[in-house]
C-alpha cells in the first residue's frame, strides 16, 4: 500500500474488465432501483434504449469492486472514505458489456487536524468495451502518513 507521500498527482492506474450481464442487471435493480426500464425487458425494448440498462447504483457498486482490484502497490494507505462528489452516468450500459475503470490522482495533501493522515482524492472514469466514457466521479478518502 502507498503511502501520502508516495502518491503523484497525475499518476493512474487501470483496472480489470467486467462483465455486466443482463441478469446481473435486474438483479440489482430489482433489489434497488426497480424501474421498469431496468427490470422489465418488454417496457426496456419499447423505451430509449431499446433493452435493459444498468442503474447507477450498480455502476457505482462495479467501479467500488474493481478499484479494490488494483494491484497492492497501486493503492492507497486508505483508512476511510470521506466522499463521492461529480458522480455522472454518461452513457447507458447494456447487457454483455464489458467496462473497465481508469483512475488519477488529482489531490494528495496533509490533513489539517492530524499530521499522521491525508486526504487523497481520484478521478474516476469508467469505460465500455468501445472505449466509451459511460460513468464517472470522484472520491475522496483519509490515506496514513509515513
Amino acid at each position: 500500500m502507498r503511502f501520502l507521500e508516495d502518491l503523484s498527482i497525475g499518476e493512474t492506474a487501470e483496472t480489470p474488465q467486467y462483465l455486466i450481464t443482463r441478469e446481473e442487471i435486474i438483479d440489482m435493480a430489482s433489489r434497488w432501483d426497480p424501474q421498469p426500464f431496468h427490470i422489465d425487458e418488454d417496457v426496456a425494448k419499447a423505451g430509449l434504449f431499446g433493452d435493459v440498462i444498468a442503474c447507477t447504483a450498480h455502476l457505482f457498486s462495479v467501479m467500488s469492486m474493481l478499484c479494490n482490484q488494483l494491484p497492492e502497490h497501486k493503492k492507497p494507505a486508505m483508512i476511510a472514505g470521506l466522499g463521492f462528489d461529480e458522480a455522472k452516468t454518461h452513457r447507458p450500459v447494456m447487457p454483455n458489456d464489458t467496462v473497465r475503470v481508469e483512475v488519477e490522482t488529482i489531490e494528495a495533501r496533509p490533513s489539517d487536524s492530524n499530521p499522521s493522515r491525508g486526504v487523497m482524492t481520484w478521478q474516476h472514469k469508467m469505460f465500455n468495451q468501445d472505449d466509451v466514457l459511460v460513468f464517472s466521479m470522484k472520491s475522496s478518502v483519509l490515506v496514513k502518513r509515513r
